[in-house]
């Protein structure tokens, strides 16, 4: 069974959001690489953007390194997309995008990132996949 924990920030209202925030999206991560991916997926740059009209997206090699050598991908989400929105909710759409990373690397991603048949057949197994099917954009 998977615990799902919630990313709220906590009752100390004094403390750094950006540890609270990115920290729990990292665990998650995390997590979902483990379970889900055998620990195949590389890390990524987590962020959030406001898109309008998606949830999240994942763009390959968005941010490079200061070397310029090393090129890493981002996984961003929309925090506007969280309102109204449960714990789980948003982990499917994190899931989702984990997914696009997947295909990524290890698949043949569609053109523009829209969805295709391996896609599909990656997410059917996820056992957020009811959540992400009803509640992602992207």
């Amino acid at each position: 069974m998977t615990v799902i924990q919630s990313y709220e920030p906590k009752a100390d209202e004094t403390a750094a959001i950006t540890p609270i925030e990115y920290g729990g999206l990292q665990a998650a991560y995390e997590h979902f690489n483990a379970e889900l991916f055998d620990g195949t997926l590389p890390n990524v740059l987590i962020t959030y953007q406001r898109r309008a009209h998606t949830y999240g997206y994942f763009h390959a090699g968005r941010f490079v390194g200061r070397d310029g050598q090393v090129h890493h991908g981002e996984l961003a989400l929309n925090p506007d997309g969280f309102i109204g929105r449960s714990d789980r909710d948003i982990l499917a759409t994190l899931v989702h995008e984990k997914v696009h990373i997947w295909q990524h690397e290890h698949g043949t991603p569609s053109k523009r990132g829209y969805h295709n048949a391996e896609f599909a057949s990656k997410m059917k197994p996820a056992p957020l996949m009811n959540d992400v099917k009803t509640t992602t954009k992207s």
